[in-house]
């Protein structure tokens, strides 16, 4: 299957995922709409069939939010009920992803590494105090779905 094939389906199983991980989100749709992400995916599904999606697309999409949903369990519930955790991440990836980078977690929780070095202030004016993020230091979307 061609790439371009499977980037929606993809795009709308992290979708899910993320929904799942943290439903007391708001997200707005077309920036006036705010809607709670436990349910984005279902109002996703909704415009699709509004929008005159086929009977094909809207299987698609569904059978994208069941995968989306099956990992969620695999991942996140089972481990926390049953104490196995079946998906586990390369620990290459663990490693490469740990030495370079701070970040929270889904659930609000610090990930132990450590912060980068702040520039010494030297008391002077500062147009914009706030700590802000750097750029170029994200983690790739991966980790976040690979690891906790």
């Amino acid at each position: 299957m061609p790439l371009m094939f499977m980037t929606p389906f993809l795009a709308n199983t992290l979708m899910y995922i993320g929904c799942a991980r943290d439903p007391e989100g708001i997200v707005r749709l077309f920036f006036f709409f705010p809607v709670k992400m436990a349910w984005l995916p279902w109002v996703m599904l909704g415009i699709q069939v509004v929008g005159g999606a086929g009977m094909l697309e809207i299987i698609m999409y569904i059978s994208c939010v069941a995968v989306g949903h099956v990992f969620y369990f695999i991942k996140d519930i089972v481990p926390l009920r049953y104490g196995k955790d079946y998906l586990q991440a390369p620990r290459f990836l663990e490693r490469w992803c740990n030495q370079r980078h701070t970040v929270r977690n889904f659930r609000n929780q610090n990930v132990n590494m450590p912060r980068p070095q702040e520039p010494d202030d030297q008391g002077g004016f500062r147009a914009f105090g706030g700590r802000g993020h750097r750029l170029g230091q994200q983690l790739p979307l991966i980790y976040f779905i690979l690891c906790k």
